[in-house]
Order: C-alpha cells, then structure tokens, then sequence
C-alpha cells in the first residue's frame, strides 16, 4: 500500500468515528451497552455528554399503545410489546427508580422494566411534577431514572427540568419517543444546566 493511499485510509476513518460519535434528534437507538448508544443507522455514540459525565441522567417515555375504547385501559398487543422493548433498551442503564402515573397503561409500560429487575417504583399525580423532580435530584443526583408519563405529561416534566418550554404534546399516534435528560443541576445564580437527546427506539 503507497503512503498516499495508507494516508487517505487513515483520513477516512478518522473522518467516519467521529460521524458514528455525532448525537441527532430523532435516530434510533438499537441497544445500549458499556456506556455507549448504539443506533439503527450504525452509530456509537457517548451515553454521557461531554461536560456530562456526572449528571443525573432521566429517561422519560409515554405510555406504549393501549386498548381503544376503555375508560382505563391496558395496552394492547403491540403496546405489550413495545414495553418490552422500551425495558430491553433501558436495563442497560442501571435505572434506580421508576416513576409512573396510576393508569394501567402507564403502569403495564413500566412493568417488563421495573417487576423483573426489583427496581423501586413511585406513582405520582399529574399535578406532582415538582414533587417528582424534587425527590429525584434529592435522592439519585448523580444517577438513572426512568418517568414513564403520557403525551402531556411527559413533555410537561421535561420542561420543568430544563427550564424552558420548548417541548410540546406528543402527537396521539407517537408512542417510540425515549428523552434522556442530562442534569448538571443549578449554577448559583440559578440557572438550569441540562440538554435533553430525543431517540426512536
């Protein structure tokens, strides 16, 4: 192999890890393993983001496809199994606690993560967001939850721990939307320091 061609092969890969490393709303995500976020199109990108190494990190997810017609329904066949597939990809993640409202289609998405794995479960009110992320940064600063809410909810409680209304109801037919929330906490003048990545999954 010349020194050109060896050249240009080194530039190619230099070039192509750093575009596998590149984090972009919407992408993915396969599996995450050893720290890294693997996704669909074949990128491995960092769990925790630089500047966010120790952050608390909270993944937030609406309810899976549930029963149409029920007052206060369960999940339906395809819901049954996009929570199994929401809890395969959050295992990985050491989860501490998990949060989740008292209909049955929040508590059966949170089940295949929470039952098997003996991981403590608190049930909050939709008027209890405060109360949520308060319990979170007093007690798991530094680590892994999982809120499992619906489509209001969910983008309601982002905004809260980030401080800025950016995010808006899920539309009604999305349900493979996964947040993670890097929290730093609040700098002493107050000001929030946390970034949100939005996946498929």
């Amino acid at each position: 192999m010349s020194k050109k061609i060896l050249l240009y092969t080194l530039c190619f890969l230099f070039l192509t890890s750093c575009v596998d490393r590149k984090y972009e709303d919407g992408l993915t995500i396969n599996k995450i393993e050893n720290g890294i976020i693997y996704t669909a199109d074949e990128r491995q990108i960092p769990l925790k983001p630089k500047g966010y190494e120790n952050a608390t990190v909270i993944a937030l997810a609406r309810h899976t496809e549930a029963i149409p017609d029920q007052e206060n329904p369960g999940l339906s066949d395809q819901g049954l199994e996009r929570a199994d597939r929401l809890a395969a990809v959050l295992l990985p993640l050491g989860i501490q606690e998990v949060y989740m409202t008292s209909l049955k289609r929040t508590i059966f998405t949170a089940r295949p993560l929470a039952m098997p794995n003996n991981i403590k479960v608190f049930t909050y009110d939709t008027s209890e967001y405060e109360k949520v992320i308060t319990r979170i940064m007093d007690n798991y600063s530094g680590q892994h939850v999982a809120i499992y809410g619906h489509s209001n909810t969910t983008p309601a409680i982002i905004n809260l721990l980030i401080g800025e209304e950016k995010y808006v109801d899920i539309p009604h037919d999305e349900y493979d939307n996964l947040f993670l929330v890097f929290h730093n906490g609040e700098d002493s003048e107050g000001i929030t320091d946390a970034i949100v990545y939005q996946f498929k999954y």
